[in-house]
């Protein structure tokens, strides 16, 4: 290698940068070589070019010969903090199709550059920044500038390159250098905030001056929540550690994968999720030009514990780490920009999924005795979601009565499988759980003066619960009037379906007791991915009818 001037410190140029100096004609756009070390993978058409394993051997080469003057842009996509060292660039005139990819040495410096033809050099440890874009150029006599972001840094950065032969780039991605693209020359910077390093944030604008999310900011998109508008959200955030291609704003709510990129887009809860919380992510992105759709996991393994070098581009290789893991692939392959998803587990360690509120779906089974994490790899067409957070229900009008009893004074209602002499009795129910005491708000006897009365009717239960066999047969229930004089439209108001507010409360909701909507309304409730009291908050097992004589 020729002299090696030191690289100064960036300054503001007055003359046009090296990128836009070249005044070469346009040339096919750069790609990495097929030949190069063992640790490299290249991805998104050979374009971009990664070192998966250790912290050296990431040699690689351009694919074609690169003319005198003309620019190298490459973008810092992937940056760690594991290592020490920074890229090595430069020139060969070795063409990389006669070279063995097999007995490539470990570093470009000195390795390669104390043999015949290789010209390179270590650029700095500060210029590795996530977005960083490195132009190198070779003149006519064999010295190479290099510039930093379109600012040229003064002097040449090394000399003594022989021009007279074709010259391929020469990069190795050595030490917190892990992945590098090439950018063509018409190619804006694909900048975004990578928060999977230790927390170094970069905040550049792009060359069509607009800012790329950053701390302080929020997200690009804004789309109103729409199926789940009765609800509220408890907070719930994206953990900080991230896949290699994915950011997220500071109030971690909102992540975006990289431009140009489609895989290796993991976000995770920021801690392990509870059975019944309901979780609901909104699309915010979708990118057309990919194909496939949103993957969705559980894993036991706290993302504390993680670094960038764990993360596969292929969700499925997780399966192969220690922990409890599970991925769905294509948990949705098609969406639109504002549809809402949403998971919860049930108390069996049933994943419940839903799409915009729809009627929910099994599509995973856990283990729900060990804390678990969710996470998903925005994929494909999915390039920005938003963690909306817990979904609570908004708690119903309340529509008080005039003249409310205390609960001591509220009749109770005993339903019992044995209450007609020829009931069956449930074979798996102990006789002392064989009853169920349900408080009830006061009704006024229904019978109108002149009607008939209704006549009372037979309930036969569907599902065995505790003190309730499949086979039981409910006896006719009566409710007589409370012996306070409570004004008539007061007491229509109390028994008014929370949920509607326009039939009578008919049905009470197994475990908790609650008569407190419709049967219509009951149903719907169990059967939705939330089958939640909306009294007391707990799970609604089954719906009983109540028939009122």
């Amino acid at each position: 290698m020729g002299n090696n001037n030191s690289s100064g410190g960036s300054v503001t140029s007055s003359r046009p940068s090296i990128s836009q100096r070249d005044s070469t004609p346009r040339r096919e756009p750069l790609r990495f070589h097929r030949v190069h070390s063992e640790h490299i993978e290249l991805y998104n058409g050979e374009r971009v070019a990664r070192r998966v394993e250790s912290f050296c051997k990431g040699i690689c080469f351009s694919a074609r010969p690169i003319a005198v003057g003309e620019s190298v842009s490459i973008r810092c996509s992937d940056i760690s903090t594991n290592w020490s060292g920074f890229l090595r660039v430069g020139f060969t005139s070795n063409n990389p199709s006669s070279l063995d990819a097999a007995t490539l040495p470990r570093y470009a410096c000195p390795d390669m550059t104390n043999l015949p033809g290789n010209w390179a050099k270590a650029l700095p440890e500060r210029f590795g920044i996530v977005n960083n874009v490195i132009t190198y150029v070779v003149n006519r006599s064999g010295d190479v500038h290099i510039s930093l972001n379109n600012e040229d840094l003064p002097g040449p950065f090394f000399s003594g390159v022989n021009v007279s032969s074709p010259l391929w780039a020469l990069i190795d991605i050595y030490g917190n250098a892990t992945g590098v693209e090439f950018l063509d020359k018409t190619t804006s910077p694909l900048v975004f905030v990578s928060t999977a390093t230790d927390g170094a944030v970069a905040s550049r604008k792009r060359r069509t001056g607009s800012s790329p999310m950053s701390p302080g900011t929020t997200a690009p998109v804004t789309t109103p929540v729409k199926h789940h508008s009765k609800y509220s959200f408890n907070k719930l955030m994206f953990h900080r550690i991230t896949g290699h291609h994915v950011g997220i704003n500071s109030e971690r709510n909102v992540a975006v994968r990289h431009s140009a990129e489609y895989a290796n887009a993991f976000v995770f809860t920021e801690r392990p999720i509870n059975p019944g919380e309901k979780i609901v992510i909104q699309v915010l992105g979708i990118d057309a030009s990919y194909t496939g759709g949103l993957t969705l996991g559980v894993t036991s393994c706290d993302p504390s514990s993680l670094s960038r070098e764990d993360f596969p581009d292929d969700s499925d290789k997780l399966l192969d780490r220690p922990e409890y893991w599970i991925v769905h692939k294509d948990v949705i392959s098609s969406a639109e920009v504002g549809d809402e998803l949403s998971l919860f587990i049930s108390n069996d360690g049933e994943v419940k999924f839903s799409r915009n509120s729809n009627a929910a779906v099994t599509i995973l089974h856990v283990d729900k005795t060990i804390p678990i994490w969710i996470f998903w790899d925005l994929y494909g067409q999915f390039s920005q979601i938003k963690l909306l957070g817990i979904a609570v229900p908004s708690k119903p009008k309340s529509r008080a009565s005039a003249h409310p009893l205390p609960v001591s004074d509220r009749p109770l209602l005993q339903l019992r499988s044995n209450s007609l002499p020829d009931a069956p009795q449930s074979a798996h129910s102990p006789a002392a759980a064989a009853s169920l005491t349900v408080a009830l708000p006061p009704i006024k006897d229904l019978s109108l003066a002149g009607a008939p009365p209704v006549p009372p009717r037979l309930q036969r239960a569907a599902t065995s619960y505790d003190g309730f066999s499949a086979n039981a047969v409910s006896s006719p229930v009566s409710l007589s009037s409370p012996s306070q004089d409570i004004d008539e439209s007061s007491q229509n108001m109390a028994n008014e379906c929370t949920v509607c507010f326009e039939n009578v409360c008919d049905s009470v909701v197994y475990t908790c007791g609650h008569m407190c909507m419709c049967y219509n309304c009951a149903v719907q409730v169990k059967a939705s991915a939330d089958p939640l009291c909306p009294i007391c908050r707990q799970d609604i097992k089954d719906v009983i009818r109540i028939f009122k004589s």
